[in-house]
């Protein structure tokens, strides 16, 4: 459900945060996640970079500028991907028996629900801190 980019961008915030004042480059954080390209690092990058929550270095280091006690699951794919996307394809397949006969619709997203399936989706990585504790919770 959460797009490429949101996922580096995971990935990326992780390593900025251990790495802390010492930042990391591109080639670090490539290496370090086990991608083959830099490409997507450095569109990811870019996109923090506008958001705020990275800066890029003369020495060519990026390093955090937010503090991730405070940030959510949610601000992330706002600052990277500014919405969040609902993959809205109908799935239809048998729920029971080999028979097309007793095929039954199993993930039909009727339009009416997805309101309601992306409010869910939105409140729940509401909730999904980038830390373990929020800093008001230590």
């Amino acid at each position: 459900m959460l797009s490429y980019k949101t996922i580096i961008a995971l990935q990326c915030i992780s390593l900025l945060h251990r790495a802390n004042s010492r930042g990391t480059t591109t080639s670090e954080l490539k290496t370090r996640i086990g991608r083959q390209h830099s490409f997507g690092i450095r569109r990811t990058m870019l996109a923090m970079i506008q958001a705020g929550w990275v800066v890029y270095r003369d020495n060519g280091r990026y390093r955090l500028t937010v503090d991730l006690h405070d940030k959510t699951l949610y601000d992330l794919v706002m600052a990277v991907d500014h919405d969040l996307r609902l993959d809205t394809h109908v799935a239809i397949g048998p729920l029971w028996g080999s028979d097309a006969a007793d095929a039954v619709p199993n993930a039909i997203l009727v339009d009416d629900n997805l309101g309601r399936i992306m409010t869910i989706i939105l409140q729940s990585i509401a909730l999904v801190y980038l830390t373990e504790t929020p800093k008001d919770n230590q």
